[in-house]
């Protein structure tokens, strides 16, 4: 019986076997199925990030593509933008330029809907109506919204992965919701955003709203697409000049509008005689390329600027100083025919007119202001009005023809004030019948054939006149030139430091490809008899005064540490300033002109004109600088 219970359980184990197998082969065939699956998805992911890098670092190869070639014009270096980028905001004509990086064959239409290559983002950076942030655009522009797209520089050993890199302004509508004004005012989502050399901020627009007649550098936004295995990087970022712009051919920085130390400036000599009267000195704020030709590289600017009222009135003061000498001696000197009642230029007629009465009155319709008082330290003088004032910056006329008698100011008894010069009335005196002096046009070639003071018109009340939005605008400027100065030091590249009587003067200090940063050591620079030739940055201190021959290009800084500081232009010197003349605080500005020689009077040949492509190869023509980058996702 046993034996029969026995068989009978060994028959019921039978296919356990089989199925311990069966289950151990499932169980081992799932086990592989997900080690197959996992390493698919690993294959992916990595295929994934693999494409994601590829595309973000392609995209960023265009944003530094561009960063180095907006450094430089096409006509100095082939593939150069810096003479091709927008001039105006996007959504405007001209406001865009797209640089496209095609592969053979194929097309690249950032302006296609239907392309894969399609701009989704450019509906965010105008005023396209799209309020949803960060959302798909889907259409561009209507008209003639961008320039003629610009090729990708020739592809190296490896071509450059990105498709097509978009240039534009940047305006506080693009700075949302950081905005620069901190509100977001719906007046200035469309205004500029400009680069004073230390922070962003907005044009003070105008009719000239370009960031570099304002003494700033524009702010570009780079927008870059790449595609690579399926991924897409749109990647943006700010980039600003590395150099300055500043507002005017001559920038005068004074410390502040109360300062103990203003700057003066004259622009002729009292008692000059009449052949030498009108100034043969040229300060032209248009644009000039390094050679001293016309240039379209940027904005023309004011022939003068200051960052305070208290150098704008100094400013206007010298002008109508000069105005009237000229005028009074034009009255005085010739007839409405033309003929000399005394010495009368082809210059001075024009002056004077051919009515029976000149053309120009220096008679004031209102008694000359008294000269106000500076204390120093505090209390001021209690404010007073006057219709006179020269440091009105509402407007480019002189349009009050009723002014009122000045008020007499009343001063403080202590302590004891620091007289102020005696200041040129610089209201419009004008008459029915004749035109007030401070209306003679300084920038006429009938005074001059090479205009004495020409450029972008100034915000001040002398057209030659520009006063910079802010203090810090200047300040900031002149503190990235002295930067730049001390890296320079630092680096031992192209840096001298000369005193003046060590100078060669058959040496020409730098060129073009290697700017120097010539330091003077000693208190001050007088070339009286000899010769200064160089390119890059010429630093001064205190007292620079020019008899003879100076041919500078780039920029030449006078420092002033004391109030005896001064740039004077004396009669003898000739060949030019091409770049930009910047004056601290201190400094006061001279031309004169009352040089005599045998048998009659020689006027000074000197040119102080604006060049920003000198200005920027002075200062190594570096890429521009990085403020933010992102990284967008559409």
């Amino acid at each position: 019986m046993a034996k029969i219970m026995s068989r009978m359980m060994k028959r019921d184990e039978r296919g356990m076997a089989l199925m311990l197998a069966l289950f151990a082969l499932l169980l081992l065939s799932g086990i592989g199925l997900c080690m197959v699956l996992a390493s698919n998805t690993e294959t992916r992911i990595d295929s994934n990030y693999g494409g994601s890098l590829r595309s973000y670092y392609s995209a960023h190869s265009g944003l530094e593509e561009m960063r180095d070639r907006i450094s430089y014009l096409s006509t100095t270096t082939p593939g150069g933008l810096a003479d091709k980028l927008p001039t105006d905001i996007a959504g405007n004509p001209g406001g865009v330029l797209y640089v496209v990086n095609p592969d053979a064959g194929e097309i690249v239409d950032p302006t296609d809907p239907i392309s894969p290559y399609f701009d989704v983002q450019l509906c965010h950076d105008y005023n396209s109506g799209v309020t949803v942030r960060d959302s798909r655009c889907t259409a561009v522009p209507t008209g003639t919204w961008m320039l003629t797209s610009q090729n990708a520089a020739p592809a190296g050993a490896v071509p450059l992965g990105y498709k097509w890199v978009r240039i534009n302004l940047k305006t506080n509508r693009i700075a949302a919701p950081y905005y620069v004004d901190q509100k977001g005012d719906p007046t200035t989502l469309d205004t500029r955003v400009c680069w004073d050399g230390k922070t962003e901020q907005l044009s003070p627009g105008g009719a000239t709203p370009a960031c570099d007649a304002n003494g700033m550098q524009p702010v570009y936004m780079l927008t870059s697409l790449a595609l690579a295995q399926g991924t897409r990087n749109l990647l943006r970022a700010e980039v600003v000049g590395t150099s300055i712009r500043p507002p005017g051919a001559i920038t005068m920085e004074v410390g502040s509008s109360t300062s103990a130390t203003p700057i003066t400036a004259t622009f002729n000599v009292a008692g000059a005689p009449n052949a030498t009267l009108i100034p043969s000195t040229s300060i032209d704020g248009r644009p000039h390329d390094v050679n001293g030709g016309a240039s379209t590289a940027c904005s023309p600017v004011a022939p003068l600027a200051s960052n305070t009222s208290q150098g704008t009135a100094s400013l206007q003061s010298g002008l109508n100083a000069l105005r009237k000498a000229i005028v009074d001696a034009a009255n005085s000197s010739c007839d409405q025919y033309g003929n000399p009642v005394s010495t009368c230029t082809a210059a001075l007629a024009w002056v004077r007119g051919t009515g029976a009465l000149p053309k120009f009155t220096t008679v004031s319709a209102s008694p000359t202001p008294t000269p106000v008082p500076l204390p120093t330290p505090a209390p001021s003088p209690t404010p007073f009005s006057s219709s006179n004032s020269g440091s009105d910056n509402s407007g480019h006329g002189h349009d009050d023809h009723n002014p009122t008698p000045t008020p007499t100011p009343i001063s403080t008894p202590t302590p004891t004030p620091t007289p102020m010069p005696t200041p040129v009335p610089t209201g419009d005196c004008s008459t029915a019948s004749q035109s007030c002096y401070t209306n003679l046009d300084l920038s006429s070639p009938m005074l001059n054939s090479t205009p004495l003071f020409v450029g972008n018109p100034g915000n001040s009340s002398d057209p030659a006149v520009y006063q910079s939005q802010s203090p810090n605008i200047v300040i900031n400027e002149n503190q990235a030139v002295l930067d730049y100065i001390a890296a320079r030091k630092l680096s031992n590249t192209n840096y001298y430091e000369f005193a003046s009587t060590s100078l060669n003067p058959a040496q020409t200090y730098g060129s073009r490809s290697q700017p120097v940063v010539l330091v003077i050591t000693d208190n001050s620079l007088k070339l009286l008899s000899t010769t200064l030739t160089g390119f890059g940055i010429l630093q001064v201190p205190n007292d620079f005064e020019i008899s003879s021959t100076l041919q500078w290009t780039g920029i030449v800084m006078v420092r002033s540490s004391s109030p005896l500081g001064q740039f004077v232009v004396n009669s003898g010197a000739t060949g030019y300033i091409n770049g930009a003349l910047m004056l601290q605080a201190g400094s006061q500005f001279a031309l004169t002109n009352n040089n005599t020689g045998s048998g009659g009077t020689t006027p000074a040949t000197f040119t102080i004109s604006y060049s920003c492509e000198a200005i920027d190869a002075a200062m190594g023509n570096r890429p521009l600088k990085v403020v933010s980058h992102t990284e967008t996702t559409y």
